[in-house]
């Protein structure tokens, strides 16, 4: 706690004491630290609850599993649904789903409802028209030379009709080759 806050040479600084996070000055004595939290339960960690941000001290940490840790760090994704808010990971374990599902139904756009869904379905197929020709994306995809990711990025940062161009460079679309 006290390496991470106060140590600019621990690996740890820049995501704790270099982002502002300190120790509450009661706990610059160990024996408040021990009165306060009491002895480390087997398998546990100290952990900055509710508060992720927060200070370490007393109501904003507690005795924490690795398992509860990885529910409360900055880089967890919360889906609210029927008025519970939940990690991914929270929600993996209660519908026997894996992260991975979840993950790939959030990222094409599916509704919450059918993201938490224990039904087996494949999302609608997008379809695109290029001169007059319409085709699922990973069809188009494999024809212009793509994968399906690596068109689906294209249509993020370019328009339609740039990102249905052949990789090749036929089309009158031009790569340009690193010289």
């Amino acid at each position: 706690m006290f390496q991470r806050c106060y140590n600019k040479n621990c690996g740890n600084y820049k995501r704790y004491g270099g982002r502002g996070i300190s120790v509450c000055e009661r706990w610059h004595t160990f024996e408040n630290f021990l009165a306060d939290m009491g002895d480390r339960p087997t398998g546990k960690t100290l952990d900055r609850y509710p508060d992720n941000d927060g200070n370490y001290e007393p109501g904003n940490c507690r005795w924490a599993t690795r398992n509860e840790q990885n529910n409360n760090k900055r880089t967890s994704r919360f889906i609210e649904h029927d008025g519970r808010r939940k990690t991914i990971q929270q929600w993996s374990v209660e519908l026997g789903l894996t992260q991975e599902t979840i993950v790939w139904r959030l990222n094409a756009g599916l509704p919450i409802d059918k993201v938490l869904s224990r039904d087996r379905f494949s999302p609608p197929q997008k379809h695109l028209t290029r001169n007059g020709v319409t085709k699922r994306l990973a069809e188009w995809a494999r024809e212009l030379g793509f994968t399906p990711n690596g068109l689906r990025y294209r249509l993020k940062i370019m328009s339609q009709e740039m990102a249905l161009k052949p990789k090749d460079g036929s089309h009158g679309w031009i790569c340009r080759k690193a010289k």
